[in-house]
Order: structure tokens, then sequence, then C-alpha cells
């Protein structure tokens, strides 16, 4: 399978997104109660990195996560490759 996604459709490849909270506006998905993601990878993608507007947000939440979730950011000139149970940064 391909599957292309950057930003929110790199972050639902996720188990779950609810780590993400630091970068999106809860306020604007009033409705949003469930946090699951589609379970594709292993790790939850912090893109953005050092991007505006995002600076901030992306260093906070690989700062608040990176011992507690396998955390893998990226900026965004950079892409993640998954095959099998493999992954490479490009």
């Amino acid at each position: 399978m391909v599957y292309i996604g950057e930003s929110a459709g790199a972050i639902i490849t996720s188990k779950d997104i609810e780590y993400n909270d630091l970068m999106d506006d809860k306020t604007i998905a009033k409705d949003l109660k469930e946090y699951s993601g589609l379970n594709l990878v292993d790790f939850y993608i912090v893109p953005h990195l050092n991007e505006f507007p995002f600076e901030e947000s992306s260093k906070q939440t690989v700062k608040k996560y990176k011992n507690k979730l396998n955390i893998i950011a990226i900026n965004n000139s950079q892409a993640i490759i998954v095959k099998d149970d493999k992954f490479e940064i490009k």
C-alpha cells in the first residue's frame, strides 16, 4: 500500500493523535472526543520541526513526549519512508 500524508495526514498514521495537542487548537474541533489514529506505524510523527508557524509547538511537543512516546520529528523538507517493519528519514 502507498500512503502519502503530510502534516495532519502524517500525524493520523500513529495509534493515537492526542499527543499533538500543542500544535492544534482544540477549540476548533469542539466535537472531537476520540483520538484514535490509523495505527499504521509504531511511532508518533511530529511534522514541521523548526518550521513557521510551528517552531515552538513542534519543539514543545518533542520535549513533552520524548520520554513517553516513540517520537519521530521531521521538518518540511523530510519524509519518512516505511517499508515492512523498518523506516528511514529522507
